[in-house]
């Protein structure tokens, strides 16, 4: 069945329901069986004890303290008892099996029990084994012991007496306890006494009351007594004698209920007026509980309210309880006696009746004590109303306003003490036994509780804690109620709050073992850390730990509760929560702490892990499930290495640990551990380390070497290395960055050196050390002589590499090391003992020769000859000359060693040429130069040579040379005694010296940036200069600059001298010392103008910011004086507005000086922005000053810039500077002014209308002004007038109505087709359509239309108007029969409603125009009605035309005239013959053709045919005009690249150009060529004529698609039919000039096209071509700029592309690109500045221009390849063919400003931009 179907069914049913009630009938009251009632639903329980149950929480609920339960056995029960005990003697051993008893009236039915198999039918009975199984037992020969059975129960309590309503209530079924604080709700718990008697009996107070049947019915009776009884009693006799219930069991029942009763204290049974079975209970008085301060792990307290905020916390107290239970007689039953294991049975408890007899009548009962603790927690109620009624619907009374939870749980010391008195709790491992069969149920750990309602129930609570609360039980009160939606949200908000405070009892438990485990840390000191609490057998540890994993396994929910998992899951998740932000707490091995700060221990970590908080062993061992579920869960992880640097960093570390820990972290850093981490662990490590051995000996015992024995504290990250005892012996000192050796010895090379990055001592290092750190070294021999050998082992090994040996060598030789004759002596004062020349020289003498070797001695230093020194100190008795001794020495040079050769080196010995023979002076050998003539002429110090020509090459010569002497002068000195000298010809002679031997001497040292002597002479100065302080070009004089000698500019390049200065140094003089009169700054600026290329971004930025260009001003005394302005502040003569020019600084420097001005920011004229700010400052002035129309081109200007681009938006919004118009004076009085106005106060017009009757200020209409006045504030008129449509009369269906809805409903196509060929898509309204195909039109006598604007109301009448109706889903259009005709317009005014956002006045004239114009008329004007109401039909055709091509094209469509398609001319091919037409349309043919000779002569016959030749001229004068087919252009191909140029392969153009060319740029680059006079053969490249004009223009023709099918223009210069007349004309070129201005400089790096709006669904916009297509933000690298222009290069090309662009900067081909674009852009297209053109080479793409974000992009690889003239023959015609095609490209470029596909509109710009300026082109290319 639908829907709709159903809804109606049930309205129906419902209303013959009301009827049914309210007519009169036969009322009929609903009967009820009672005894079927009680019999099958109030007495049936699946619970045991139910009956019990119910009596005991009446008691409670009565305040009663005491109960008393009274079996009666049956007479037949007692005689047979009595007959077995008379039998017992005679007893023999035989296998019986015991009878089973017939089934009580306890349980009606039931399963019997799967765990014991027993098969007792009585719910009272406990486990006993099945009576009648398979299995049979030897046991004794007495006859078995008979069942005791029962026929009366006598229950007794002490509370309140029965009210007169609680006598009420008990003859009223369902009618429960109203107390709200109360358990019972539904009022039929009393009728479970059902289940076992007949007719219950109650006393109570005086009263009593007796139940009785008659027949099904159920009738009471009650009585009064004289006297007033204490107890209140029920009498149930049974309706079947029943088995007296076992012990354990029913025990179990009565221990468990009396755990959470609030009043009573005890309980009594007896059996035959014994007593078996006694409970009392002993409670402490409630401790209020802080739970604010349980411990420091839980700061930020427990949370108050329950999970959805149900319910709020008051507070909690904690009783302690005690719970004895004492059984008479415990012996063994009579059962028992037989069994021949002698085992009990399996309850536990034996029942009395059957036990032998005792000697003593009086047996002394069994006592049985158990401990636990009742925590209560106390909370306020804050059920919402509509909750709190639906509970007392559905339970009948109010939920509590507070209410109450408790747990019962009980500790660790609880726990152990109730084992301690017989309750033997189970535990793993054990079997229930004695006492803890009855406490079971109360305290059942390790096993799950019981929630508790009043009394257990079989939920049980996930853990081994038992709930209480005031939950909503199912009626049987054995589970909750989870069915109702309400009563499960309140169930489960109070397990929220049992949750919660089972957690504040977890946490109050483990609080308690804190403060014992920090009261143990105070008392035992020597527990505490550093030693392990984990080995210590300290019994308070046990005992701490044996606590907290009882409280850990007591509150673990590992098991889902049962039988509803989500009581477990609902109390586990509000107890994990109960603190927000603190994590779960456990004990530790450093006491309770959250468990995210306490760590799985990791045995590796064991030898030093002593302060991480741990997981204690035992607990591990002893919760093992509860810890295995902890740490899967990833609650508390392995310890690790992020937890080291806590353990160690503050404590002593023994060596023990020390060295287990070093194990440790090499095993981390060999297994792939972060490396990092060993510079922190290192760093925190301070360990005490035990120094040396006992069985050690030293040569040298100090606080660098430790005696044996002693404890040091060291750090480990003082450390560098390790000692290795094959290189040196523990035994001899070692430097304190070295790891002691008690640390290292059990460590590998490989663990020191790779995983602790303590590398091997260096012999070197420890040679450092003993020669500056023990003194012994040089007083010692015996320690000398050990130390040397130790070195002279590791030299012999010839593991040693030269420098290392170089460097202990060199610290060795510093100290008396050498043991000699004469005592401790330097090696190079000792001799070895085979050095005899002298006595008295120092020969070595060691104890042991053996242990140091010569040569180590000989590398030391030990000599093996006479010193050459003692010889040159005998000099001078010596009869040699200078010569002599340097003959000598060349002869013996192969002995000389490096220090003698150092001695002679430093000697002074030598003569200097020129000196008196007789003279003492002498020189060292390199103060003096070889002696020769180039040296000799610049008057450098010679050697004295007496004996001939000293050669270079000579044995003395290389001698010399070895020990200094100077072949060339030292550049430094050259220099410097250039600079000094006063002898301008010994400076020539010096600068010559250095030119000559530049190439092999200088030339690799001069670095003329950091010479700093001044020895350069300055042009035209006395002055010199150093290579940077000159320059060679002479005309940097022009600022002030120093110019090389004229005579030194040839070999500047040498000198280092720079060409130029540096523009960085150019442009900080022009902010320091700008020119200060105009004829330096002609000056200035012409040099600077041909090094535009190198000034970069930052230049030009800061020097358009710096006052720079010299005003000549007249001051007050007409005197002159010299204003220097900043480039951005003055402009050039003769451009821009003269009008906007006033009060403007004008300069002119000259053409050169000018370049290099417009570079730094002059401009033509002020940029809008400009003028802007001054309008601001004055705007009445400025409009008073320019007039009008030039106000508002500003105007214009400013809204076509980008929004917040002139930084000026919020003084726009606020100053009243807009125009804005208002009509002044009425009727022919009427005109229009113009005022200046806010934003705010200004009104776009959209409805003309309402601009007549309010007229408010309002915009000027024109598109991009009312955008730009929408942007800064103004608001759309109609949106601020209220517009109310009051229909008066009935609504009424007529003909008219019924025509006018059918012509709405057919034409709402051809409404929607109009609509969204005038609109943009997001300005129709979704669903335009289908509104008015489902619109309603209907008829009223008026309406009126009431219009409200700021207060004023105009009231006028209408035709039409539209409305909704009161579904507000259907709208309706009102017609008023006033008029007798339909006024269209005014529903066409309705109906833009529905289809426009916004709709305008034109929106309301074509609809109009198509709801009163016939089909045939619009077909017959061109609206393409067929293609419209057909179009799926045309769909179809086109997908078949795809499908199958038809082998001819179809015939082409007749081109539109005046912006309308006409019919489709025949394709026959026949014109009409001459007989057949009129001659009066033969002569207005004539008359036509005359004024329009390359019309289609055929199209206008046609024409004619309809219209007469004055309406049609004036058509084609407006409109345009069909021309014959030699005048038709060719098909528009937009979407082509550009054609390769001459020079171009076709391999290289293959990705640069598409398959066609872009015929209507070549053709007009063509026609172009030929109109200036230029061959067109010589370019290369086929051209043809000019394309068709654009569209809108005279003889424009929309493109014919391949289907045939005719097609309205799409894309437009002007929506709206063109007159064109010189004011359009005037305005185009406007618009043009305006797109010029706005083309801007942009920095951005982001390459990203903006791609034009789509072009609307049924049209094909053509796509740009690879032509121009923009780049990606990926595609490009910035390099830098020239001249303002931006040079980028291929990103993809890499490095390549950098030096290509490069290359091009240093050839000049950028600069001569550069140029051809600027003459373009200035002297063509007057552009400002060169910001917003760019240039970009690549390797191979497509793009030749692009035209991003109105910057304009060049491809510098086509110029290059095309048109660059250098190296041409004839670069002029070069130069004037690029000038041609980048004109053409420019023009090309821009049009791309109006519009961003190439079609005809792109095509008609392009074209208006070459007709505009191609005349200044000619100028230029004729010059």
């Amino acid at each position: 069945m639908s829907t709709s179907s159903a809804s109606d069914a049930a309205a129906s049913l419902t209303a013959l329901q009301t009827q049914l009630l309210r007519e009169d009938g036969v009322e009929e009251k609903v009967e009820v069986n009672q005894r079927a009632l009680v019999d099958k639903i109030l007495a049936r329980y699946s619970g045991e004890y139910t009956v019990f149950r119910e009596l005991l929480q009446n008691s409670n609920d009565a305040n009663a303290t005491e109960v008393e339960i009274d079996f009666v056995s049956t007479p037949d029960s007692k005689r047979r008892i009595s007959d077995y005990r008379l039998r017992q003697a005679a007893s023999q051993v035989t296998p019986i099996v015991p009878p089973k008893p017939s089934p009580g009236p306890f349980r009606r039915s039931g399963p019997l029990s799967s765990r014991t198999g027993f098969s007792f039918a009585s719910w009272l009975l406990g486990d006993r084994p099945e009576m009648g199984s398979s299995s049979t037992k030897v046991v004794s020969t007495t006859p078995a012991p008979p069942v005791p059975m029962s026929g009366t129960v006598v229950y007794r309590n002490n509370g309140k007496p029965f009210s007169g309503q609680d006598w009420g209530r008990l003859r009223k079924i369902a009618e429960g306890n109203p107390d709200e604080q109360k358990i019972g709700f539904f009022g039929v718990g009393f009728y479970s006494l059902f289940s076992m008697c007949e007719e219950p009996f109650i006393t109570s107070g005086r009263e009593f009351m007796g139940f009785f049947w008659r027949g099904d019915q159920l009738f009471t009776k009650k009585g009064e007594k004289q006297e007033e009884e204490r107890m209140t009693t029920f009498l149930l006799n049974f309706r079947d004698p029943a088995p007296f219930p076992t012990l354990s069991s029913f025990g179990r029942f009565l221990a468990t209920s009396l755990g959470f009763t609030s009043h009573l204290r005890q309980i009594i049974v007896r059996f035959d007026e014994t007593i078996v079975l006694r409970l009392e209970k002993a409670v402490s008085p409630p401790k209020p509980l802080d739970i604010y301060n349980l411990g420091h792990y839980a700061q930020g307290g427990f949370v108050k309210e329950t999970a959805e905020g149900l319910f709020r916390m008051t507070g909690v107290t904690i009783r302690t309880v005690q719970l004895t239970v004492e059984v008479t007689d415990q012996d063994a039953t009579a059962e028992s006696a037989h069994v021949s294991d002698g085992k009990a049975n399996e309850g536990g408890l034996a029942t009395p009746m059957t036990s032998k007899p005792s000697a003593d009548q009086n047996p002394k009962p069994a006592t049985h004590n158990i401990f636990f603790r009742l925590a209560t927690a106390g909370f306020q109620s804050l059920l919402p109303p509509k909750m709190v009624s639906e509970m007392e619907r559905t339970t009948k009374k109010k939920p509590p306003s507070t209410t109450e939870v408790s747990v019962l749980y009980c500790n660790g010391d609880e726990f152990e003490a109730g084992r301690g008195t017989g309750a033997d709790y189970p535990v793993e491992g054990s079997t229930l036994v004695k006492g803890s069969e009855i406490f079971r149920d109360l305290v059942s750990f390790p096993e799950q509780g019981r929630v508790v309602i009043g009394f257990a129930t079989h939920q049980t609570t996930g853990c081994s804690m038992l709930l209480s609360g005031q939950f909503i039980p199912t009626v049987e009160r054995e589970s909750i109620d989870f069915v109702d939606r309400v009563l499960a949200n309140y169930n489960n908000e109070l397990l929220s709050a049992c949750g919660v405070l089972a957690r504040i009892c977890h946490d109050d438990d483990l609080a308690q073992v804190d403060r014992l485990y920090r009261s143990m840390q105070h008392l035992s000191p020597s527990l505490t850390a550093p030693l392990p609490l984990e080995s210590s057998n300290d019994e308070m540890w046990k005992y701490i730990v044996k606590r907290a994993t009882h409280a850990l396994r007591a509150f673990a929910f590992l098991h889902p509760s049962t039988p509803h998992a989500q009581v477990g899951r609902a109390v586990a998740r509000s107890f994990y929560a109960a603190t927000p932000g603190v994590a779960f707490p456990m004990l530790s091995t450093q006491g309770v702490q959250p468990l995210t700060a306490i760590r799985f221990p990791d045995p590796a970590m064991k030898g030093f892990a002593r302060l991480t908080p741990l997981i204690p062993e035992a607990m591990m061992s002893a919760a093992k499930d509860v810890v295995d579920e902890i740490v899967n869960a990833g609650i508390v992880r392995q310890m690790d290495i992020t937890d080291i640097p806590a353990e160690i960093q503050d404590r002593l570390l023994s060596t023990e640990e020390c060295t287990s820990l070093l194990r440790w972290l090499c095993t981390f850093l060999n297994r792939g551990g972060e490396k990092s981490w060993k510079r922190q662990i290192l760093g925190a490590v301070t360990a005490q380390v035990e120094m040396g051995s006992k069985k050690e000996t030293k040569e040298v015992q100090q606080e660098s070497h430790p005696t044996t024995g002693k404890v040091i504290t060291v750090k480990l990250n003082e450390f560098r290395y390790h000692l290795n005892p094959r290189v040196i012996p523990p035994d001899v000192p070692v430097p304190p960055n070295v790891v002691p050796f008690a640390l290292t010895h059990q460590f590998s090379v490989v663990e020191l050196q790779e995983l602790l990055g303590w590398p091997e001592l260096p012999l070197t290092e420890w040679v450092n050390f003993v020669v500056n750190s023990v003194p012994e070294l040089e007083l010692n021999p015996h320690f000398a002589e050990k130390v040397l050998g130790i070195v002279g082992r590791a030299f012999a090994s010839g593991n040693m590499r030269n420098d290392s040996k170089a460097i202990i060598i060199s610290a060795l030789e510093q100290k008396k090391v050498i043991p000699t004759r004469k005592g401790m002596r330097y090696p190079r004062e000792s001799y070895f003992k085979n050095v005899t020349l002298f006595e008295d020289l120092p020969a070595v003498h060691l104890s042991n020769p053996k242990v140091v070797t010569e040569t180590f001695l000989k590398e030391l230093g030990v000599r093996e000859h006479v010193d050459l020194q003692i010889v040159l100190d005998r000099l001078a008795d010596l009869k040699w000359d200078h010569t002599e001794l340097v003959k000598y020495l060349a002869s013996v040079q192969s002995k000389l060693n490096e220090e003698e050769l150092r001695k002679l080196r430093t000697t002074s010995m030598f003569p200097k040429e020129g000196t008196p023979s007789d003279s003492t002076t002498r020189y060292r050998a390199d103060q003096l130069y070889f002696p020769e003539d180039a040296l000799r002429s610049i008057d450098m110090p010679l050697l004295a040579w007496n004996k001939g020509r000293l050669r270079q090459n000579s044995e003395e010569g290389k001698l010399l040379s070895l020990f200094g002497l100077n072949k060339t002068v030292p550049l430094d000195k050259l220099l410097s005694d250039a600079a000094a000298t006063k002898n301008s010809a010994l400076r020539v002679r010096l600068l010559n010296y250095f030119l000559e031997n530049h190439r092999a001497v200088y030339s690799n040292v001069y670095q003329p940036a950091n010479i700093s002597h001044k020895f350069l002479p300055i042009q035209g100065s006395d002055l010199l200069a150093s290579p940077y302080e000159v320059f060679a070009d002479p005309q940097s004089a022009v600022m002030g600059f120093s110019v090389l000698a004229e005579d030194l500019r040839p070999a500047s390049d040498k000198f280092g001298v720079r060409l130029r200065p540096p523009v960085t140094e150019c442009v900080r003089r022009l902010r320091t010392n700008p020119p200060r009169d105009t004829t330096e700054a002609e000056n200035i600026f012409s040099w600077l103008s041909n090094r535009i290329g190198e000034f970069s971004a930052t230049d030009w930025a800061t020097l358009e910011r710096t006052p720079l260009v010299p005003m000549i001003r007249k001051n007050d005394k007409n005197q002159d004086y010299c204003e220097l302005l900043e480039p951005g502040k003055v402009f050039f003569a003769g451009g821009g507005d003269p009008s906007l020019l006033e009060d403007v600084s004008i300069v002119d420097f000259g053409p050169a000086a000018n370049v290099f001005l417009r570079a730094c920011g002059v401009r033509d004229e002020p940029s809008p922005v400009d003028v802007l700010r001054k309008v601001l400052q004055d705007p009445p002035g400025y409009l008073k000053r320019i007039g009008v129309e030039k106000y508002l081109n500003l105007i214009r200007t400013i809204a076509t810039m980008p929004p917040k681009s002139t930084g000026l938006e919020s003084e726009m919004s606020r100053i009243p500077w807009l125009i804005c118009l208002v009509n002044e004076g009425e009727g022919e009085q009427e005109k229009t002014t113009y005022k200046l106005g806010n934003a705010g106060d200004i009104f776009l017009v959209d409805d003309s209308v309402t601009k007549q009757l309010f007229n408010p200020l309002t915009c000027p209409m024109e598109n991009v002004v009312e955008e730009f006045y929408e942007r800064l504030g103004s608001k759309w008129l109609t949106r601020n007038v209220s517009e109310q449509f009051v229909p008066i009369g009935n609504l009424a269906k007529t003909t008219r109505t019924k025509e006018l809805q059918d012509l709405i409903h057919n034409r709402a196509p051809l409404l929607m087709y109009d609509a969204s060929g005038r609109h943009q898509a997001r300005d129709v309204l979704p669903d335009a359509q289908k509104t008015l195909e489902k619109l309603i039109v209907s008829e009223v006598r008026d309406i009126e239309i009431r219009r409200t604007f700021k207060g004023i109301v105009k009231t006028e009448s209408t035709t039409a108007c539209l409305g909704k109706d009161k579904s507000q889903t259907q709208w309706h259009l009102l017609i008023s029969s006033k008029q007798a005709d339909v006024d269209f317009f005014d529903v066409a005014q309705a109906l833009g409603r529905v289809l426009f956002k916004r709709p305008r006045l034109n929106d309301s004239l074509l609809l109009s125009t198509l709801l009163s114009t016939s089909i045939i008329n619009l077909r017959r004007k061109g609206f393409p009605v067929d293609r419209i109401l057909n179009k799926d039909k045309a769909r179809l055709q086109n997908a078949t035309l795809a499908l199958n091509p038809p082998t001819t094209p179809p015939p082409p469509a007749a081109p539109p005239v005046g912006g309308k398609l006409l019919p489709p001319v025949p394709d026959d091919g026949l014109l009409p013959q001459r007989d057949s037409i009129d001659p009066k349309t033969e002569s207005q043919l004539a008359q036509v053709m005359s004024l329009f000779p390359d019309a289609a002569a055929d199209e206008v016959r046609r024409l004619l045919a309809s219209t007469d030749a004055q309406t049609l001229i004036n058509r084609f004068l407006d409109q345009g005009y069909p021309t014959s087919p030699k005048h038709e252009a060719p098909e528009d191909r937009s979407n082509s690249t550009l054609p390769a140029s001459k020079g171009t392969s076709s391999s290289n153009a293959s990705r640069g150009s598409q398959e066609e060319a872009d015929v209507s740029l070549n053709n007009l680059f063509s026609s172009v060529k030929s109109w200036l006079g230029i061959d067109a053969q010589g370019s290369g490249r086929s051209e043809s004529t000019l394309q068709q004009p654009p569209p809108n223009a005279p003889g424009a023709w929309s493109s014919t698609p391949p289907n045939g099918e005719q097609r309205l223009p799409t894309t437009q210069p002007n929506r709206n039919p063109v007159s064109l007349d010189p004011g359009f004309s005037a305005h185009l070129r406007s618009n043009l000039e305006r797109s010029i201005q706005t083309l801007r400089s942009s920095q951005e790096g982001d390459f990203e096209a903006v791609i034009p709006p789509e072009a609307p669904a049924d049209v094909v916009a053509p796509a740009r071509g690879d032509y121009c297509s923009p780049l990606l933000s990926s595609d490009l690298t910035l390099l830098g700029d020239t001249a303002g222009f931006q040079i980028f290069y291929e990103k993809a090309s890499g490095l390549q592309g950098k030096r290509t662009v490069e290359q091009l900067l240093g050839d000049g081909t950028v600069a001569r690109f550069v140029g051809l674009l600027e003459k373009l852009a200035h002297e063509v297209f007057g552009m400002k500045g060169n910001g917003a053109m760019k240039i970009w080479w690549d390797s191979n793409g497509a793009a030749v221009a692009f035209n991003r974000n109105r910057s304009l992009y060049f491809n510098i690889r086509y110029f290059r390849a095309w048109h660059d003239w250098s190296g041409e023959n004839q670069p002029r015609e070069k130069w004037r063919e690029a000038m041609i095609y980048w004109f053409m490209v420019f023009c090309h470029e821009m049009a791309h400003n109006f519009v961003g596909p190439h079609n005809s509109e792109h095509e008609f710009y392009l074209s208006s931009f070459a007709e505009q300026y191609m005349v200044k082109l000619h100028d230029i290319i004729g010059k």
